[in-house]
């Protein structure tokens, strides 16, 4: 399984959940990780509402983190509210 040890760095979070294609709700998840090989279809989903960061999940594995745009500029812009 190519997302392996992703599982593993996420047990200690309740709310996961795994799909094999990108579907409409993600929109609504703070932090989504897609596989190369769907990261395209996430791309054309998320774009609008999330921001794309290219991440390593071990050697010769990439993977793609969204992060909602809400999210990010509070973590970017920590002292504005």
């Amino acid at each position: 399984q190519a997302y392996w040890p992703l599982p593993w760095y996420l047990r200690q979070f309740e709310t996961i959940g795994y799909w094999i294609e990108p579907i409409d709700t993600l929109r609504d998840c703070p932090i989504v990780f897609a596989m190369q090989d769907t990261a395209a279809d996430c791309d054309a989903l998320l774009s609008a509402s999330h921001v794309p960061l290219p991440r390593g999940l071990r050697a010769n594995v990439q993977l793609m983190m969204y992060v909602r745009r809400d999210l990010w500029q509070r973590w970017i812009h920590p002292n504005q509210e």
